[in-house]
């Protein structure tokens, strides 16, 4: 029934125009929503490093292995972006070049608090861009024994309420969506490579969880009213910053069995959907190699998310009996 219902909700000609897209988008269409073979899905993530988006961004890296000539000093252009978007591609995890430009954002960033800062000089961690350094460096299976002070980093500096914030030194009492989400994909990473670790893991990955959840995902805690009205604007790439559609797009990744706390940020995805597809509602301020999308236009990146998300939905909810 939870199959059918998915099936219903996807609408033939939106399928078609989702597999006229780059190949990034084709295999993930094909794995995710449509479950063909693993043969005809392998077609299109063959492409990634050949043509498209994904060659783009592998034509831009240097000679030096960054993009820009930065690891991170360029919003949206540096190495730490152009390899967030390679790895939300799908390219390959065993590409030793892309490797070496992982390990460059950890030299470069690395700070004696266990962390990682974008900023040149010495000083404090950064602990979002510690949990976006740390879901690459895992991601690209890299072995350095600094990625183990990175985690006992994100231990130390998670707050009472489950999540985390970058202004926790300056006295922030409250977790930040932006920074909790970017350490959870992180820790979700490193989870697959770290299996010494996995009951410490799953441990504080759920405290995070109710953070968000206890938020409904995007209410104030004081008022019970949305927080940030760009969370309910839906962009792509998320870069660090945070709403419920990147939110429910991790939720979906690692499987969460269902909770009521969903009902109302899945509200706000079928309230936005117009003719089977989503729209890109923003981009994020800041220079970039090339558009892939223009706001205010259907955007397949939108529309494949909220589409896994709606099958991960329908699913969950049969098996809590919904």
């Amino acid at each position: 029934m939870e199959r059918q219902k998915f099936i219903d909700h996807l609408n033939p000609d939106v399928v078609e125009w989702l597999l006229e897209g780059d190949p990034v988008i084709r295999w993930q269409v094909r794995e995710q929503l449509l479950d063909e073979k693993d043969d005809d899905v392998h077609k299109d993530k063959m492409l990634i490093d050949i043509d498209g988006w994904g060659r783009k961004f592998l034509d831009l890296r240097d000679n030096t292995g960054t993009w820009d000539n930065t690891e991170y000093q360029s919003p949206w252009k540096a190495t730490l972006w152009s390899l967030i978007s390679l790895k939300e591609f799908g390219i390959s995890a065993r590409d030793k070049k892309l490797a070496e430009s992982t390990i460059l954002l950890l030299e470069k960033g690395i700070r004696p608090d266990g962390g990682i800062t974008p900023y040149d000089e010495e000083g404090r961690s950064d602990t979002c861009y510690t949990g976006l350094v740390l879901g690459l460096l895992s991601y690209f299976k890299i072995k350095d024994n600094r990625m183990e002070a990175i985690f006992e980093y994100l231990i130390e500096n998670q707050m009472a309420d489950g999540g985390w914030n970058c202004d926790l030194f300056r006295g922030a009492t409250h977790s930040s969506f932006h920074t909790t989400l970017s350490v959870l994909e992180g820790l979700y990473e490193y989870q697959k490579v770290n299996p010494h670790h996995q009951s410490m893991i799953i441990e504080i990955q759920e405290e995070g969880h109710q953070f968000l959840l206890n938020h409904e995902l995007y209410k104030s805690h004081r008022s019970g009213e949305i927080a940030d009205h760009n969370f309910i604007k839906f962009a792509y790439p998320r870069r660090w910053l945070y709403d419920v559609l990147a939110a429910l797009d991790y939720f979906q990744r690692i499987d969460y069995p269902y909770d009521e706390r969903f009902e109302s940020a899945m509200h706000m995805i079928f309230k936005r959907e117009v003719q089977g597809k989503w729209y890109l509602d923003i981009k994020h301020n800041g220079q970039v190699w090339f558009e892939m999308e223009t706001v205010g236009e259907p955007s397949r990146w939108n529309t494949l998310r909220a589409l896994r998300i709606l099958k991960w939905w329908y699913r969950i909810k049969k098996k809590a009996n919904f």
